[in-house]
């Protein structure tokens, strides 16, 4: 889309003057209006192209409607959503929802708090429950002490106030076919002014016995019409903040989703039809406005697959990175190895033995090693993580031993000590709690490469703390 000018109308020219604004200010105002004007443009209208005007005149702007008369709506407590803003005709995935027509300040940094910042970003707010009020009864049907949603129209409606408590009321009359039933909002009175006699609503909500008979205590509510939003079908429930409600995320939901059309689908047709799966603005229109729950589900079902799909793709462009990048190549010894399994106090067992090997040999490779070391508690996952350590450090390297917490960290550091001290190795303890003076000491000895060996908690991922030749590293995510 092109972009145009404003008028000279429309805004100061660079070469008019104002006593009454400053230089400065005088720019600054002038650089705020273009560019209010310029994204006027963008977000609320369209700029006509070549064909769509008559050769050698100027283009210009052509004006859209930007309100149009939509179904008046009102959530549980009856709050009056009256009329809702259309979209604009240029709307993209990129469109800032603080451009959107009925978004203003205090509703885009309510959808700000819940990480909504551009079109797609709402698109991608999924609902987190559905509430089903298709199963229309007649009058007579409505039963009290249950949630039902009936057809009705509107036969008389009064504003009023309580006598005691002077608590504004509005008390309405509805009527169908097969009966007539109350109704009765609270605190609410401009609701009367969105039913006037004759109108024809879906309303849902528990219904109550009084001495008038039955009446629905503050239902929702929606103009009747084939396509109802709110009331009348599987409607979302989506997370939501202060200021920003499911009925307003779904009208505006509602309104963007042909953009969805515009959003790139990730998933590549043939893994879609591999796995019987729908296309992305299928899966965002059923999982906003679904037709059965059934489909709800598949939509879920087919964004959580794109999600886990794109984790998958990462995890492995990580891994051939990481592959085909160069690692620290520690030798494996195996002299080194049976000494240290000829020190122990016990004998391995054979999976430790097996996954002993599978480390050392990663060591030897020459890529990076990144190996998830399982097992249950007292498996001797630490001996396996000992060999490892005396290995490196016997090649001239580095090697640290981080734990989640320092009395964990506490007893690696006895583990460790007991376990190579015979073969000359002594881990060093740094943590958060260590004396200045001892660390300033320990930081020294890892920065010279002394200290081979050390064991601490995140204390050791600290900007102050430099190795001088690290080989590995080990963590216990406990």
């Amino acid at each position: 889309m092109g972009r145009q000018d404003p008028p000279h109308s429309c805004l100061p020219h660079s070469g008019q003057h104002d006593a009454r604004t400053p230089g400065s200010a005088r720019s600054k105002l002038y650089r705020m209006t273009r560019l209010l004007y310029q994204t006027s443009l963008v977000c609320y209208g369209n700029v006509e192209t070549p064909s769509d005007r008559p050769a050698g005149e100027a283009p210009r702007a052509r004006r859209v409607p930007r309100v149009g008369r939509m179904p008046d709506v009102a959530d549980a407590r009856g709050r009056r959503m009256g009329r809702i803003l259309k979209l604009p005709s240029a709307c993209w995935p990129e469109t800032p929802v603080a451009g959107l027509p009925g978004v203003g300040p205090a509703r885009a940094r309510g959808l700000g708090r819940l990480g909504i910042v551009t079109a797609s970003d709402l698109l991608l707010h999924l609902p987190r429950r559905y509430v089903d009020t298709r199963d229309l009864v007649a009058v007579r049907e409505l039963r009290a002490g249950v949630v039902q949603t009936v057809r009705v129209r509107v036969r008389e409606v009064r504003a009023h106030h309580s006598p005691r408590r002077h608590m504004a009321l509005v008390e309405a009359t509805l009527e169908d076919g097969s009966g007539r039933v109350g109704a009765i909002w609270f605190n609410q009175p401009y609701i009367a002014g969105q039913i006037p006699p004759g109108t024809e609503l879906l309303v849902s909500g528990k219904v109550i016995s009084g001495l008038h008979g039955l009446s629905f205590q503050s239902p929702r509510f929606e103009r009747a019409s084939s396509d109802p939003r709110h009331v009348g079908r599987l409607a979302a429930i989506y997370p939501e903040t202060e200021g920003i409600t499911s009925v307003f995320l779904r009208g505006l939901i509602g309104r963007l989703l042909p953009v969805a059309e515009q959003m790139p689908d990730r998933l590549p047709p043939e893994v879609r039809q591999a796995e019987g799966l729908m296309p992305l603005a299928d899966a965002l229109r059923q999982v906003h406005l679904p037709d059965e729950e059934t489909s709800a589900a598949a939509a879920r079902e087919r964004l959580g697959f794109e999600e886990l799909f794109l984790i998958q793709l990462a995890a492995d462009r990580a891994r051939r990175r990481r592959l085909g990048s160069a690692g620290v190549v520690v030798a494996y010894d195996v002299e080194v190895a049976r000494a240290f399994s000829a020190g122990l106090p016990f004998r391995l067992t054979d999976g430790q033995r097996i996954a002993a090997h599978q480390v050392l040999a990663d060591l030897a490779a020459p890529g990076p090693m990144n190996r998830l070391l399982q097992g249950d508690v007292g498996s001797g996952k630490t001996a396996v993580a000992a060999m490892a350590a005396l290995m490196t450090c016997r090649a001239g390297h580095q090697c640290v031993v981080m734990a989640p917490t320092e009395i964990l960290a506490r007893q690696h550091w006895v583990t460790l000590e007991a376990l190579l001290s015979p073969h000359d190795l002594s881990p060093r303890l740094l943590l958060g709690s260590t004396g200045s003076r001892a660390r300033r000491e320990i930081l020294e000895g890892l920065a010279a490469g002394h200290d081979p060996l050390v064991v601490g908690t995140h204390a050791l991922i600290e900007d102050d703390v430099v190795l001088n030749d690290l080989g590995l590293v080990v963590v216990d995510e406990q």
